[in-house]
């Protein structure tokens, strides 16, 4: 494939250069649609890259170039995970700060006391699933482990889980520490 027209960008290869330019209006904002084209344009970017001598990324709309993330998709996304334990009893927070940097999310969640976060990525939600890592349990974890590098591959006190299976498995997670919110 050497073109390609999506919702969100297009890109061309000719004599030699890939012109990619997104258009995504009001401000080319890169939510899931806009994320899945571009890890598409990648893709194809690196059966082209013997042919290629350049490319050229650039904006459609006027607004400028690309605002970052799209906050208010990240927004709606997350909002709906929340009312459902908060239907339930259960204290919960959506965090809105910068949504490229888990660890200053994991360390707000770690001020605040979190016992556990719930996390939700693009490829978590294709799956309807979502990642619970046990802040409490995690904790102790890592006190046992030596490196960096064996608590990437471990990734103690997290696991996936349903969306429809959230309310039970937070439950199961206070429990086990005893944690009584109400």
């Amino acid at each position: 494939m050497k073109s390609f027209t999506g919702q969100a960008l297009r890109w061309e290869w000719r004599d030699g250069v890939i012109e990619l330019t997104l258009d995504r209006a009001p401000a080319n904002e890169i939510g899931s649609r806009m994320l899945d084209e571009l890890e598409n344009f990648v893709e194809a970017a690196k059966q082209l890259a013997c042919e290629t001598a350049a490319c050229i990324i650039a904006s459609a709309q006027k607004s400028g170039f690309c605002a970052g993330a799209d906050l208010r998709e990240l927004y709606h996304r997350s909002a709906a995970l929340d009312p459902a334990l908060r239907n339930e009893g259960i204290r919960a927070e959506l965090y809105l700060g910068n949504p490229k940097n888990m660890g200053n999310q994991l360390k707000y969640a770690d001020r605040r006391n979190s016992p556990c976060v719930i996390i939700q990525g693009s490829d978590e939600k294709a799956r309807a699933e979502v990642q619970i890592k046990d802040l409490i349990e995690g904790a102790k974890a890592a006190a046992a482990i030596a490196s960096n590098q064996e608590w990437r591959e471990t990734r103690p006190a997290q696991f996936s889980c349903a969306e429809s299976e959230i309310v039970a498995k937070v439950r199961e997670v206070l429990a086990r520490h005893d944690v009584k919110w109400g």
